[in-house]
């Protein structure tokens, strides 16, 4: 479901493994995101706080597509707290650092620039990155699910985390070059 390609067929598939498997917290993460990917956000949210209320300490993914259902479906306030609760998990991989700093500047709108100001002086190329990537498609382009904010445009031969690096070093070269 995440590349967007036969999504009712795929939708048809997880319910029937949700139907065999109820209590399978990747099912029902599944079939969530499927509803979000159809643009049935009310469904996504049930299924997604399913599977995120199903385990005591819910995996970041599935914390990620909660936050991005609820943005969609209209509750901000429910997004930043999973965003924020996102932000303060410690050793959380880079893509959920990441979702969770754009989740948090996309659903402030502008009162979430100073997050992004903050990620940009940050040591952390990754956040570095989200920030300039999270600002540039927020100014072009509202129509992009929140999730596919900070996916990076993927050019044949570059190594996803070299490039975010890069794109680190060159936002910090310009902030200092400016001074």
């Amino acid at each position: 479901t995440d590349q967007g390609k036969h999504l009712n067929r795929s939708l048809k598939m997880v319910q029937k493994a949700v139907e065999a498997e109820p209590d399978n917290i990747a099912y029902l993460d599944s079939l969530g995101w499927a509803y979000y990917r159809l643009g049935q956000f009310d469904l996504a949210v049930e299924e997604l706080e399913t599977a995120a209320g199903s385990d005591e300490n819910p995996d970041g993914v599935i914390l990620d597509h909660l936050g991005d259902a609820y943005l969609k479906s209209g509750d901000k306030a429910k997004a930043l707290a999973i965003y924020g609760q996102l932000q303060a998990l410690k050793g959380a991989q880079h893509q959920i650092r990441a979702g969770a700093l754009r989740g948090a500047v996309v659903t402030r709108g502008v009162e979430g620039i100073p997050l992004m100001v903050k990620a940009l002086q940050d040591d952390d190329y990754i956040l570095t990155a989200a920030a300039a990537r999270a600002a540039e498609i927020a100014a072009a382009d509202h129509s992009r699910p929140p999730s596919a904010l900070l996916q990076p445009a993927h050019q044949p031969g570059t190594h996803d985390a070299a490039r975010a690096r890069d794109q680190g070093d060159r936002f910090r070269h310009r902030r200092v070059s400016s001074c």
